[in-house]
């Protein structure tokens, strides 16, 4: 914050405008989302905890606004939909006039994919959502999951999980991750009985001791992967690649572009990329240098410049430096 600061040649109290990457209202839905889970046997147990973590991520996401709010006194601080802030970093990266986007990570208030429209409209943006799906159907979730399970930190070194499918064989554990991620009309389910519902605590495992029995127990000693579990790296890695594939024909349906920007932290799984331009669906795909969280800082930035002043800033364009040198 001092160094962006300093680089602008501003002080705090001139900020007139601070955009957040969340939006904070759209946490409510995730509580008052957990409740028909009551009544389904597979999430009876997990579904006021789960309304429990949403309360508490409101609460810290609050925090956060405040502890912004005193850094800028003069500022009006603005909270951004979270994917929409992936969705329009990606699309201003791409240089792209017109094109789909597709937005893919774990979760960004209740939304865990996304498909919008972006076009640009004279110095402006349109960016128009056509569909999203919501917690509990993540695919962020899944992989994270089960990169926890094979001993590497989720949110951080689910590429490594990637690198260690190339040694696996997929056909061992297809069938289940067909089960556990199941493709629909739409999009993707997880199944419950597999990947049980999002709570926001140790306490919690994000895989469900059916998962454990049909795969094996969780590498937690730092011990050298085995075929087992190089194995089962490959058959989440494939089935990611066909969610993709899937998702991404989706939005070519839904949008009728012939170029495609992708976003979110699975969009940082190179292999899913590279199954999306295979598939020819579009005849080009565009991922930003920073699709992950990261990019959202950008993005809460431009989206709200864009809102504000009817125009969308310059300078992101095919550019890989934004921080400081």
């Amino acid at each position: 914050m001092g160094w962006l600061l300093d680089h602008a040649g501003v002080t705090a109290s001139e900020v007139t405008s601070v955009a957040y990457n969340f939006n904070l209202d759209l946490y409510r839905h995730g509580v008052l989302s957990s409740f028909p889970h009551l009544f389904r046997g597979a999430t009876r147990r997990r579904a006021l905890p789960r309304a429990n973590s949403f309360r508490k991520v409101y609460r810290r996401a609050t925090e956060r606004l405040a502890t912004l709010a005193g850094a800028f006194p003069e500022a009006h601080v603005v909270g951004v939909e979270h994917h929409r802030a992936h969705g329009i970093y990606a699309f201003a990266a791409s240089g792209y006039e017109s094109a789909a986007v597709l937005v893919v990570d774990s979760l960004g208030e209740t939304t865990t994919t996304s498909i919008a429209r972006a076009q640009l409209e004279g110095d402006g943006i349109r960016y128009e959502p056509v569909a999203r799906i919501s917690d509990p159907a993540s695919l962020g979730y899944a992989y994270g999951a089960v990169t926890e399970h094979l001993g590497w930190r989720r949110g951080d070194e689910e590429g490594t999980v990637m690198a260690l499918a190339a040694l696996g064989d997929p056909v061992r554990f297809r069938t289940l991750f067909r089960r556990a991620i199941h493709l629909t009309e739409n999009g993707f389910t997880l199944d419950p009985t597999l990947f049980p519902l999002r709570v926001v605590s140790s306490r919690y495992p994000r895989l469900s001791p059916a998962f454990i029995a049909a795969t094996c127990p969780p590498r937690t000693d730092g011990s050298t992967p085995s075929s087992t579990h190089a194995d089962l790296a490959a058959a989440l890695q494939e089935r990611t690649e066909q969610v993709m594939v899937h998702l991404a024909r989706r939005a070519r349906d839904l949008t009728g572009e012939s170029l495609l920007c992708v976003g979110g932290g699975v969009a940082m799984n190179c292999l899913s990329i590279g199954a999306i331009v295979r598939d020819s669906v579009f005849e080009e795909v565009s991922v930003p240098l920073a699709p992950g969280d990261a990019g959202t800082a950008a993005g809460a930035a431009l989206a709200h410049y864009a809102d504000t002043t009817g125009t969308l800033a310059s300078g992101t364009a095919r550019r890989c430096y934004l921080g400081p040198a």
